[in-house]
């Protein structure tokens, strides 16, 4: 997963084996990396059991950047648990991996996709964020939709199933960027405030609230703005 041709751990940074490519954003998920490229595509590195390098493939690792096939015009590119999806330039998504949960947005719950494949999300866009089993993006009229797995209520839409399709986050405006973890997420308003939503335990909401589920958004205390 350090992409430098190798499996040997490193306790110091190790350049990524990436040639004469430049990079223009990056993100790192569970077992695998992806990067946006200076001319829009997207590369891969890492685990590919789930056809999460998405280079048509679901065996074996890459210890170098792949080519994501069929990947162009890419602003930005988030990798969760087993999967990974990215924003175009024209705001549409696109999703490649694990889809058991419905991850991908693409309206079906199937074993994954090992190429990267257009989620119903066709427009709109400004920023996305792949979570463990589920995926978020904030549109540019400031709203927010999710899809995947919807246990504890990370969806935000008030409902606790699993979504193959985005849904609204319920009463969520001025969003400009969000978060997911493993059972919930938060957003940035352009106020500055903070909104979460999913499992409150161990007190990741910032509500002052420690268990049970939150299904639709609430106020960190004292991040109002």
């Amino acid at each position: 997963r350090l992409g430098n041709a190798s499996t040997t751990n490193a306790t110091t940074p190790q350049a990524v084996n990436q040639g004469s490519v430049r990079y223009r954003q990056i993100s790192a998920g569970a077992a695998n990396t992806c990067a946006v490229t200076s001319t829009g595509t997207a590369q891969c590195w890492g685990s590919d059991s789930q056809g999460q390098i998405g280079n048509g493939a679901t065996s074996g690792n890459q210890t170098s950047p792949v080519t994501v096939t069929g990947s162009a015009g890419y602003r930005e590119v988030s990798v969760g648990g087993n999967h990974a999806c990215a924003v175009t330039l024209a705001g549409a998504v696109v999703c490649w991996g694990r889809n058991n949960e419905g991850q991908a947005g693409t309206g079906v719950f199937n074993a994954g996709y090992d190429t990267a494949t257009a989620s119903l999300l066709t427009s709109g866009a400004r920023s996305i964020y792949a979570g463990a089993s589920s995926t978020c993006a904030v549109l540019g009229d400031g709203t927010a939709r999710c899809w995947g797995e919807g246990g504890s209520g990370r969806l935000g839409n008030g409902a606790t199933a699993n979504q193959h399709t985005p849904v609204t986050v319920t009463s969520f405006a001025a969003g400009t960027s969000i978060s997911a973890g493993g059972s919930h997420t938060c957003a940035v308003r352009s106020t500055g405030g903070v909104r979460c939503w999913g499992g409150a335990g161990n007190g990741r909401l910032g509500n002052d609230v420690q268990s049970g589920n939150q299904t639709t958004p609430v106020s960190p205390v004292g991040l109002s703005s």
